[in-house]
Parts: C-alpha cells; sequence; structure tokens
C-alpha cells in the first residue's frame, strides 16, 4: 500500500544548522545565543520524549512540525506510516487529514468572496432555488455551522429535510453544510470542488504532498489504525474518500501543513482582513460567541489566542493550530483515528503539550473551576425528564431522554443508562467531572425551566425539553 520511503533522522544536519544559523542573525551574534541553540535542543528532546512510546517499530505514530517565525525548527517523524511494510512516518508522509478539509474549502469560498464572486451574505437561494429554506440560510452561516442545516444525511436528503433552528440562533457541527459549500465553489468557478483547491491553494503554494484522496493505494501515504482493546493496533481499510468530499476528503502532510501557515502568514492567498474574520469566533444571534469562526475552530489556550481545526477519520486524526499573538504554529498528522483512545495521545492533545513545550514562559496555569454552591430551591426547579431533540445518530449514542435528579446539594443526569454527578459553574450551568458535554438550563423568569441546552464542546448544540417534572 505505501511504497518504502528512507526515513533517517527527519531533522538532518543540514537543517539543524540552518535553524542555528538563523538563530545566530536574528541574535546578532550575542553571548545568549549559544544558551538560545541549547534551549530549541531542550525543546526538541522534550517532544520527542512525548512520543517514546511508539519507537520501537511496532506501533504507528505521527509527523509533527513547528513553525516559529519565519523559521521551521521541529520537522519529525515518529513511529511506523506502515507497520507490516516496516515503513517510518516523515515529514512528507501523507496522511488523512478528515475535517482540516473545512479549513481549506472555507479558504477558498473565502478567496471567490474576496474577488467578489460570490458575497458571504449571500442566500443559498442563489446557488439552490429549489431547497424550501434556501432564502433564510446565508454562506456565512454554512462556513460557521450555524445554518441549522442537518448533519448525518446525505446531500439527496437535503431537499426534504427541515432546519434544526433559525439560521444563527445556534451552532451544530454540519458536514453536509461544506457539502453545500463545495458546491456552490463549483456552481460559481464552472470547476470541481477539487480542482479549485488545488488551482486556488495547493498550486500556488506547492502543496504537492496533498490532495482528494481518491484512490486506494495512493503513493507515501500512511496506513490507518486503529488501538485494539488488547493493545495491539489494528489495520484500518481504506477506501476512497469521495463521500467526504469538501468536509473531509483531503490528505497532507506535515510539511505542507506548514506550507498552508506560510500561504496564510504572507497574505498570498488570503487577504490579512478576511483571515482575521475567519479566525474570529461569531456571535449568534442572542450575543453568545461561540467557538468557531468560518472554517476555523478558535479557542483560548491557556492564555494564548488560538485558531486551528482537528480532523477525525477511519484509522487517522489531525490537529494544526496558529497562535498569531505568538508567531507560532504546531501540526500533528496522527494514522491513529481517535477512538478508542490508545498509548498515543490524539493530535489535538500532542499538539497543546507541544505548545506547553514551546511557549512555557507565557502560558498562564490552567484553571480549575471552583465549584458553585447552588441553593436547593433552584436545584429543584431543573429536576425532571428531558426529551432531547437531536439527530438519529446522536440520540443512538446519548439515548432519547436525560434524566436530571437532586442528590442532596448536587444534581445527577442520567442518559443511556449512564449515571454521573454534575458540577454547578454557575446557577444554570452544569457540566459532569472531566466532560466535554455541558447543560445549561433555560428559565422563564417565572421560576419554571423548561428545557435544557445540551452542549457538545461548543460544536454541537441540542435542546431538551421536559416532559415530566419529578425524575424517578
Amino acid at each position: 500500500m505505501l511504497q518504502s520511503m528512507k526515513s533517517g533522522t527527519p531533522i538532518t544536519a543540514m537543517r539543524l544548522c540552518a535553524i542555528v544559523a538563523s538563530l545566530f542573525l536574528l541574535a546578532g551574534a550575542s553571548p545568549g545565543e549559544e544558551s538560545s541553540v541549547d534551549g530549541l535542543a531542550r525543546k526538541i528532546q522534550t517532544v520527542d520524549a512525548l512520543f517514546s512510546v511508539v519507537g520501537d517499530g511496532s506501533m504507528p505514530g505521527a509527523a509533527v512540525a513547528v513553525l516559529q517565525g519565519d523559521t521551521v525548527v521541529l520537522s519529525k517523524g515518529y513511529g511506523m506510516a506502515d507497520i507490516a511494510g516496516g515503513v517510518a512516518v516523515t515529514p512528507r508522509t501523507r496522511f488523512r487529514i478528515g475535517s482540516v478539509t473545512k479549513t481549506l474549502t472555507a479558504i477558498a469560498v473565502l478567496q471567490l468572496a474576496e474577488r467578489e464572486k460570490l458575497s458571504l451574505d449571500d442566500s443559498l437561494e442563489k446557488f439552490f432555488p429549489d431547497l424550501p429554506f434556501a432564502r433564510a440560510v446565508k454562506i456565512r452561516h454554512l462556513l460557521g455551522h450555524t445554518a441549522g442545516v442537518p448533519d448525518f444525511i446525505p446531500e439527496s436528503a437535503v431537499k426534504t429535510s427541515a432546519l434544526e433552528f433559525e439560521p444563527g440562533s445556534r451552532i451544530n457541527y454540519s458536514n453536509t453544510g461544506y457539502h453545500m459549500l463545495g458546491r456552490i465553489i463549483e456552481r460559481v468557478t464552472g470547476a470541481s470542488w477539487e480542482e479549485c483547491v488545488y488551482g486556488q491553494i495547493l498550486a500556488p503554494l506547492e502543496m504537492k504532498d496533498t490532495g482528494f484522496d481518491r484512490l486506494r493505494d495512493l503513493t507515501g501515504r500512511a496506513a490507518g489504525y486503529q488501538a485494539g482493546a488488547d493493545g495491539r493496533y489494528l489495520a484500518v481499510d481504506l477506501g476512497d474518500a469521495n463521500g467526504a468530499y469538501a468536509a473531509g476528503g483531503l490528505y497532507s502532510s506535515a510539511e505542507d501543513m506548514l506550507r498552508l501557515v506560510r500561504g496564510l502568514r504572507s497574505g498570498k492567498i488570503l487577504g490579512k482582513e478576511m483571515l482575521l474574520r475567519a479566525t474570529t469566533p461569531q456571535v449568534l444571534s442572542d450575543g453568545r460567541s461561540v467557538v468557531y469562526g468560518l472554517g476555523w475552530m478558535t479557542r483560548n489556550y491557556r492564555g494564548l489566542r488560538e485558531a486551528g481545526h482537528g480532523g477525525d477519520i477511519g484509522g487517522f486524526n489531525a490537529y494544526f493550530a496558529l497562535y498569531p499573538d505568538e508567531d507560532l504554529a504546531v501540526v500533528v498528522l496522527s494514522n491513529v483515528e481517535m477512538r478508542p483512545p490508545g498509548k498515543l495521545p490524539d493530535a489535538g492533545a500532542l499538539t497543546h503539550q507541544i505548545v506547553d513545550v514551546w511557549l512555557a514562559s507565557k502560558l498562564k496555569a490552567v484553571a480549575v473551576a471552583e465549584p458553585v454552591s447552588i441553593p436547593s430551591e433552584i436545584l429543584d426547579r431543573y429536576v425532571g425528564r428531558y426529551r432531547i431533540e437531536a439527530p438519529e445518530t446522536i440520540l443512538r449514542n446519548m439515548g432519547e431522554e436525560i434524566a436530571i435528579k437532586r442528590e442532596g446539594s448536587r444534581l445527577r443526569a442520567e442518559a443511556n443508562g449512564r449515571e454521573v454527578a454534575l458540577v454547578a459553574h454557575s446557577v444554570s450551568r452544569f457540566q459532569g467531572p472531566n466532560s466535554p458535554v455541558e447543560l445549561e438550563f433555560a428559565c422563564d423568569g417565572h421560576g419554571s425551566c423548561p428545557k435544557v441546552v445540551i452542549s457538545l464542546l461548543g460544536l454541537r448544540e441540542f435542546h431538551a425539553t421536559r416532559i415530566v417534572e419529578t425524575a424517578p
């Protein structure tokens, strides 16, 4: 499946010399310069230690690249691209990048907006006049997952599907919405989505190891793996990625992802004003700020402004992040899918561990939210059974109902046979311990709380309506 390539030492002597030389130039050959070089070596050694678990040649791994200013300070492969073939990961190994594809699709749309080929405020009526909800949804809603277009449905079903909510009022991550963006690109340009991404982004930036993954046997691509229950890694059968299309169909390498970063920083493929707009969190119609821009995940990481994207697709997971105020970019591409978790952390966790190493002196301490004490009479308002309003795929995992109970001074939530104690972060917002799920109870001002908003990582938001006043 994967042709053999030289593994070598990913940071060669020549590359290390170039890094050292650039540090000397930047520092002006001062006495402190030696410590800068030593500091870089220590950082690389610390990152190496993060991947020590994959060092025996029996595990898949990841490619890592770090760009500090204009200098590539780390470009390295860890673990095996193909265990059976004995091929190691390198910075040029090709990985499926899953939803990181959305950022490139978004860039292509934003480029068309800059060229006045379309407007981000264009309604879908201009492109899909036969959709019943076309007039209400704008292109920017699709880019930011605030359109209300259902996820987990084929494109052919969009015409007969209702919106999940009023556009702009909520966020609900939708791969289907990005499929629609791919079609919009095609209708505006007259070319295929693949041809547009190549012509507008990949070719200008010489991203030769990036493309649409339509081939079962792609030269230089890593094999994909899943962690098995016995600790071994199981190879995942890879078909083509046609179904993922503009929402997740690309492959890339760590080196190519840095070419993308450089192209964005320089303004070569997108204007700085448009990039800033794309990487700024959206504000919903009720004034709430969300964790997504226009094709970019946004967050504050330990006091640092972060913009990037993650991806998870069968056998692979990926993450890349920009820290514009620190002039840093980190890329991690892995050939292990995120679930079930294995010995190697997922690409997002690894990215942030690398940031912890590189920007240690600039990081704020990890905030530990202190539980809030809520009076029992307020907790009692939330007690009951609620019916979850979500797509069938979500309901199969989450269950159709959630029961809220009070146990002393705390609430407990039970769904789909699993029960957890909830920690109060405010008078109405609760979360399970170490859980990405948040519950926000919505009250009417008269002591009644008929709804709860369920948020998953801030990217999916579902409402649940109370159907029974008292939980069993």
